[in-house]
């Protein structure tokens, strides 16, 4: 379905309903997405939101889910396949969000199964975190910071960060080039992404740099040619807190010339040096 967003992981809950296996169950509540006929979503009470139950079945078998909060049954609004994935969509009143649910999983003449859950707010933030366990460093993509900080807004319990993955924040940077000898004089052209890391002699190795990433199609002109441009977090593996304005990164940019003889395309690598004008983090 077009805006879903599910997150499905080997460590995540799998049940049996009879002899079908279903793996990574992984229950989100869908926020940000409007009613939609072709994607059978109908108009939400307000604060209500979609949910979406979504597996991996181990065979073709028709497999129904509903779902029990306090004394109410909730049906699904549609339940269908894409690929290898199953998924139900709910309609789940916004009290209900926060409550504990059971999740039935069930099949005509066939055992079931339930999964029960502290809440499907808790349980999103459970799947979330197992989605970034095995990713070392990595930042938060916007659309994940975005359900952290939704998800906190329903139960205050829930953190808007990740430990060890911070947010994906953005940094202006004032780009020049360096001296690089020979070269000062001739243009190039940037097209490779450019990764940035502050310049201070307190990091011993290279891997344990906070790192930000620029991705620019552009032409340098000769030393000292500048230019200004948004960077983004790329890696933060030790949680460094953010450089503050005028700090100083240095990086490496692959850039290309071309020759004159034969229209050779050459490629090098030049140095660059940048300031920070404005830290969004």
């Amino acid at each position: 379905k077009k805006n879903e967003r599910s997150y499905i992981d080997g460590e995540a809950k799998s049940v049996s309903v009879g002899k079908t296996k279903l793996y990574g169950i992984t229950m989100n509540i869908v926020f940000g997405v409007n009613p939609s006929k072709k994607d059978k979503r109908p108009p939400k009470p307000k604060g209500a939101e979609y949910v979406s139950v979504v597996w991996i079945p181990s065979d073709a078998a028709s497999i129904k889910v509903a779902m029990v909060i306090g004394n109410q049954t909730i049906s699904p609004n549609d339940c269908s396949g894409s690929g290898k994935f199953s998924y139900c969509e709910f309609t789940v009143k916004k009290g209900q969000l926060i409550a504990g649910a059971s999740i039935i999983f069930y099949s005509k003449r066939k055992t079931p199964s339930i999964i029960n859950v502290e809440s499907l707010v808790k349980q999103h933030f459970s799947d979330l975190s197992l989605k970034y366990k095995r990713m070392n460093g990595e930042p938060i993509s916007n659309d994940d910071a975005y359900n952290l900080q939704q998800l906190h807004n329903l139960d205050r319990s829930i953190p808007t960060t990740l430990a060890g993955h911070p947010n994906k924040a953005t940094i202006t940077l004032k780009i020049c080039r360096r001296p690089f000898g020979k070269f000062d004089t001739e243009k190039f052209h940037l097209s490779s992404p450019v990764n940035f890391t502050v310049r201070d002699r307190r990091y011993g190795s290279y891997q344990d740099r906070t790192i930000y990433s620029v991705n620019k199609d552009m032409n340098i002109g000769p030393f000292p040619f500048c230019f200004i441009s948004k960077a983004s977090l790329y890696k933060n593996p030790t949680n460094e807190p953010p450089p503050i304005v005028g700090s100083i990164l240095v990086g490496e940019a692959k850039v290309t010339r071309e020759l004159i003889v034969n229209s050779i395309v050459d490629s090098l690598e030049i140095p660059l040096e940048a300031v920070i004008v404005e830290n969004s983090q």
